[in-house]
């Protein structure tokens, strides 16, 4: 299945972004990230409490054998209105690591990414993650509508779209691995 897509629960994700980029750079740092991304989005999904907790249990369940005893400061811009307005109809970088790169975008109602044909990462694997809203996303053999909460892996070297066929904006959270 080139498309899959799980519904992932946070009360609010701006409060948790930190967390998650935090936790995807520990992670990516100790195991190779795009072999292993499929346990961390499915253990995100039981993260109800305490998001650094989980973020611990989340590593112990996926190997026991390690322990953390890195620095893992990293640097990454806090997302504000005013960096939504400048990722209006454009993916803007928050961070950028050897191994995996994290950004978002706003679409607007009726716009389509690339607006012709399809884009192809032959080098990276690529997740979106939908914050709000709702977006179409297209390969050359299927669609899925993503609502907010919803997921997407879109493996390397896919042809694929996004658009927003809604009337209101929508946000997005996309990572990729390897980065560009």
């Amino acid at each position: 299945m080139l498309i899959g897509y799980w519904p992932i629960f946070f009360r609010n994700f701006s409060v948790h972004l930190h967390s998650l980029i935090r936790f995807l750079y520990t992670l990516e740092m100790l195991i190779p990230f795009h072999l292993h991304i499929h346990y961390i989005f499915r253990s995100i999904c039981s993260m109800f409490f305490n998001p650094v907790l989980s973020i611990f249990l989340t590593i112990f369940k996926l190997s026991p054998a390690f322990s953390l005893c890195m620095d893992t400061r990293i640097e990454y811009q806090s997302i504000d209105e005013n960096l939504w307005k400048s990722a209006k109809d454009n993916a803007v970088t928050l961070l950028k690591t050897d191994r995996l790169e994290i950004g978002i975008l706003e679409i607007s109602p009726g716009v389509r990414f690339p607006r012709e044909g399809y884009s192809i990462h032959l080098e990276n694997d690529e997740f979106a993650y939908v914050l709000f809203g709702e977006v179409v996303f297209s390969t050359d053999k299927e669609s899925v509508k993503l609502r907010e909460g919803m997921i997407l892996y879109n493996k390397r070297g896919t042809p694929h779209a996004t658009a927003n066929l809604s009337d209101k904006p929508a946000r997005v959270l996309w990572i990729l691995s390897p980065p560009r």
